[in-house]
């Protein structure tokens, strides 16, 4: 039964709510399934395709299969760019220990080193995840789609930020909502905003590429 008006609102309201907790669910499952450390990317990849559907308008589709489908096929590639990202932030976390040993020319090249490589790192993990549920690419692709589409759009790429901090310190401070939208807020944030930036970065190209 669909109700219409005000009630008809605050069905779909609820209803989404709970596909948000079913989402978030799904995703706390499967990371636990690949033992964290080989489900985490994965997941949250499958959890980007499925706000990236939602996003789109396809707000009826089968949550599992979709979530399932982009889990299973993404596995290996998925993996591969986490632990890529786990190195270089690694490296930044040395360069960081590094820095606090250092004094005169050695400091200030070093801290150069450092918020030259952390700035793109940043990027690159707000991008990387909606990157690839959105393009086709190599691995290699992604991240250097992901770090030229945050320096192409920076006031939509500071948003994305702030809007995924504020949330953090939301779920801080009502720690309940954790295991409950954590990820998949988190995931509607990131997508609603990435996607707008590949929007906006892709009309430019065609803009310049058009004639005059």
């Amino acid at each position: 039964m669909e109700y219409s008006g005000f009630l008809g609102v605050i069905s779909r309201i609820v209803v989404f709510i709970v596909q948000l907790a079913y989402l978030n669910l799904l995703w706390i499952l499967f990371s636990l399934l690949g033992l964290v450390f080989l489900g985490f990317a994965p997941a949250t990849l499958a959890m980007c395709s499925v706000t990236r559907q939602w996003i789109k308008g396809d707000v009826d589709l089968p949550i599992f299969h979709t979530f399932w489908s982009s889990f299973r096929t993404e596995f290996i590639k998925s993996n591969i760019v986490f632990y890529i990202l786990l190195l270089l932030g690694g490296m930044l976390y040395i360069y960081a220990h590094l820095i606090q040993t250092l004094s005169g020319l050695p400091y200030y090249l070093v801290s150069t080193i450092f918020v030259t490589g952390l700035v793109p790192y940043i990027i690159l993990l707000l991008y990387i995840f909606p990157v690839m549920a959105n393009y086709e690419k190599k691995v290699a692709g992604y991240l250097k789609y992901a770090i030229l589409m945050g320096i192409a759009s920076p006031l939509l790429t500071l948003l994305l930020g702030a809007t995924i901090a504020l949330l953090c310190i939301i779920f801080i401070i009502i720690p309940v909502t954790v295991p409950l939208f954590s990820g998949s807020l988190l995931s509607m944030a990131a997508m609603s905003l990435a996607m707008k930036t590949f929007r906006r970065v892709e009309t430019k190209g065609k803009e310049i590429g058009s004639p005059g």
